[in-house]
């Protein structure tokens, strides 16, 4: 999946990133910072989603949005600002499918996503989530099962999601911030609570913090997940409807 991503703020475009990224591990990112510009790429690069946040000055939102529509009919979501009741309604006029408020949860992102990409016949909802694996890890978003060495981990529905979140994202600094947001979703003071599913989690991987060989402390910031990649040209496993967490 292609997702172009047009004026977005560096915060709010990575952590939705991250959270798409929970349902396409492959999903490949065009970002534009001009509204021309963006434009321009949706006519090229052919993206199968289209994220849009009106913080360009060279060209209006209605132009973004009038322009985009001349070259796609693929979904278009644009991120607004609180007390923006007439843009949302112009927005969607001139072509946006979605217009979400910078307080949507990311998993809300998702599935507002997941069902524009299913309305696009993009994303058939019989379609399975991919199985990850790293070495003698396993994992499997259709049934929440976790294997390591061959044998099953018993992982909370939190640990589950906080492990596929730094999988999927492999390579890549995951925000503590963004964990707040993926995990609790705003809904409580979530800062200790990270660490302490983290330290949980590397328990149960049997990890040590001091030399660790699946996740990693990036000071200050977040954490990272470290273990081996696939096999190059491994197959994508898929099983069943996605189990909601």
């Amino acid at each position: 999946m292609k997702l172009l991503s047009i004026g977005v703020e560096k915060e709010i475009a990575e952590q939705a990133v991250m959270a798409l990224r929970m349902r396409w591990p492959e999903m490949k990112v065009d970002a534009v910072e001009l509204g021309a510009a963006g434009i321009e790429a949706g006519r090229r690069r052919n993206p199968d989603v289209v994220m849009v946040q009106r913080t360009f000055q060279d060209v209006s939102l209605d132009d973004v949005l009038r322009g985009l529509r001349k070259h796609t009919d693929k979904p278009i979501i644009v991120w607004g600002t609180e007390q923006g009741e007439m843009e949302a309604v112009r927005a969607l006029e001139h072509g946006a499918d979605e217009y979400v408020r910078p307080q949507v949860g990311l998993m809300e992102l998702v599935a507002r996503t997941m069902a524009l990409l299913r309305r696009t016949q993009l994303f058939p909802s019989s379609e399975g989530a991919a199985a990850a694996t790293s070495g003698s890890l396993r994992i499997d978003p259709a049934t929440m099962g976790v294997e390591k060495d061959g044998r099953k981990l018993n992982l909370t529905p939190t640990e589950f999601r906080l492990l596929l979140a730094l999988m999927r994202n492999r390579g890549s600094t995951v925000s503590r911030r963004f964990l707040e947001q993926h995990l609790w979703d705003n809904r409580t003071d979530a800062q200790a609570l990270v660490k302490k599913y983290v330290q949980r989690l590397r328990t149960k991987l049997g990890d040590d913090p001091e030399a660790p060989e699946w996740i990693a402390n990036v000071p200050g910031t977040g954490y990272r997940f470290i273990g081996p990649p696939e096999p190059a040209g491994a197959p994508l496993q898929t099983a069943g409807p996605r189990v909601a967490s």
